[in-house]
């Protein structure tokens, strides 16, 4: 079932048209990051902090925000 989900986000992600990077870990992966739903969007800064960890539908709005706040 995993790889199921994994594919239809993929394919969402790709319809959409984002070109960022896919992680697709083990347990143990999802575990370290403290990923507990799939799937989970990590956003992180030049600093390489997380600074959104959520979910795909709502980046977007999370991005806007943060591009907004450093104008």
């Amino acid at each position: 079932m995993h790889n199921i989900l994994a594919s239809i986000q993929f394919s969402n992600k790709v319809r959409r048209g984002y070109s960022f990077p896919v992680l697709q870990g083990t347990q143990e992966v999802m575990d370290k990051l403290d990923v507990y739903k799939y799937p989970t969007v990590m956003v992180l800064n030049q600093n390489s902090e997380v600074v959104y960890m959520g979910a795909l539908e709502a980046v977007e709005k999370q991005i806007e925000k943060m591009l907004e706040s450093i104008k």
